[in-house]
């Protein structure tokens, strides 16, 4: 993040500019950025991912780790606590540590 201060000060210097932005210097849209990754995951060859995807893996990677969900609620910014459950994919890990505590 110093390395990204340190080439884009007036963005970093706003609290609610975007962390990506255009050639002209503005945020990208929603849509624009759902198109990117849609366009990333395809040259990547992975199928059935989203824009969604890495946000996800994110919070589920951090219920993986044990972090509180209230904790991964305000990283994730939702305004309810049930949206983010649904972001958290149950898997094998997480039922393994479970029973292991």
């Amino acid at each position: 993040m110093t390395a990204y201060a340190a080439q884009y000060p007036r963005h970093v210097s706003r609290p609610a500019a975007s962390l990506f932005f255009s050639a002209k210097g503005g945020g990208f849209s929603a849509q624009t950025i759902v198109n990117l990754f849609a366009r990333f995951y395809k040259l990547a060859g992975v199928k059935g991912a989203s824009s969604h995807s890495g946000r996800r893996q994110f919070l589920t990677e951090l219920a993986d780790k044990g972090i509180n969900a209230r904790v991964i609620q305000a990283l994730a910014r939702h305004k309810h606590l049930n949206t983010t459950m649904r972001y958290i994919d149950l898997n094998e890990n997480q039922l393994r540590n479970a029973i292991e505590l």
